[in-house]
Order: structure tokens, then C-alpha cells, then sequence
């Protein structure tokens, strides 16, 4: 099996990235990240994208013309399953993703205006499930089965709290 996570932006500015990464790592399951490099200032390979602008700023174009080399990227490589991060990604990719529904998650981490033109409602059902960072956006989103919880919490240090808590409640009993 591989995998592609499909990132808006550096990787920098994306640190729930390394979550998914060290759970593919543990699991020994081959991915790939296409991301898109808006500060120009990361290691280029053929699933870097750069435009000729800087910084975070861009418009709906500047959007489709990403979606058109991820859906190139996942063409070639022939990805099994992808993660999709964001929603103009998501909105850009929406035909595209028909072709992988249930196989891929969909992590929301903030509120865009494409939800005033767009409802994502398909992309959400389609999904194998939808990563939400906090459970306000469900006010905003609509009813699903299909969202899990996660902040950008690094996963180590949630496995070395409970683990210190086990051992800090086992020497209380």
C-alpha cells in the first residue's frame, strides 16, 4: 500500500503532519508527501510544488493549478490511499476524489469562505473519515458519523502523559 499526504502548504506551518507520519512510519507503510512550497525555502523534488509567488497569500487559481499537478503526482505514483489536508484542497480535488471515495481522510483544520459557495457534504461522506482540530467546527459542518477529534497534539507526548499517569495512579492505590 502507499499513501500520499496532500499538503496546502510547508511542512513547517503543518506540525499535525508529523502525527500521521509517525503512525505510517510505526506501521511501516509507504507514503509520500506532495506539499506545496509557498516560502521556497524547502528541499525540492518532483512532489514540491512552487509558483512564483511568496508566502501564504493565494487566490482560486493559484488553487487549481496545485490540484492539477497533485492529481498529476497521484496519477503517476499510483497512490492506494490518500490524506487530504484542508479544504480548498479538498474543494479543488472534489471530482478527483470521487474516484477514492473511502479511501481517503480528510483533516479540516480551519474554517475558509469556500464553505459559503461550496457544501462538503459529499467530500465528508466520501471520505473513509474527516479529522476535525477542534469539535466547534461541527457547528459549521454539516452532521456526520464520519468526524474523529485531533488537535495538533504530538502523539508522543500523549503516550508519555498516560503512561505517567498510569504509573503516578498505580503507586496511589
Amino acid at each position: 500500500m502507499k499513501i500520499a499526504l496532500i499538503c496546502p502548504s510547508n511542512l513547517l506551518f503543518m506540525p499535525y503532519v508529523k502525527n500521521y507520519r509517525i503512525i505510517l512510519d510505526e506501521n511501516k507503510i509507504k507514503y509520500d508527501v506532495i506539499n506545496w512550497d509557498r516560502f521556497q525555502n524547502e528541499p525540492l523534488n518532483t512532489l514540491t510544488y512552487r509558483d512564483h509567488k511568496l508566502g501564504h497569500k493565494r487566490n482560486i487559481f493559484d488553487y487549481y493549478k496545485y490540484g492539477q499537478f497533485i492529481i498529476n503526482k497521484i496519477v503517476s505514483n499510483k497512490y492506494d490511499k490518500l490524506i487530504v489536508f484542508g479544504i480548498q484542497i479538498a474543494f479543488v480535488l472534489r471530482s478527483f476524489l470521487k474516484k477514492y471515495k473511502n479511501k481517503y481522510i480528510f483533516d479540516i483544520r480551519d474554517y475558509n469562505r469556500v464553505n459559503r459557495f461550496y457544501n462538503l457534504n459529499k467530500i465528508i461522506h466520501n471520505s473513509a473519515f474527516t479529522v476535525l482540530s477542534s469539535p466547534g467546527f461541527k457547528s459549521w459542518l454539516p452532521e456526520s458519523e464520519k468526524y474523529i477529534i485531533n488537535h495538533n497534539t504530538n502523539l508522543k507526548e500523549i503516550n508519555k502523559d498516560r503512561k505517567s499517569t498510569r504509573l503516578n495512579s498505580s503507586h496511589t492505590s
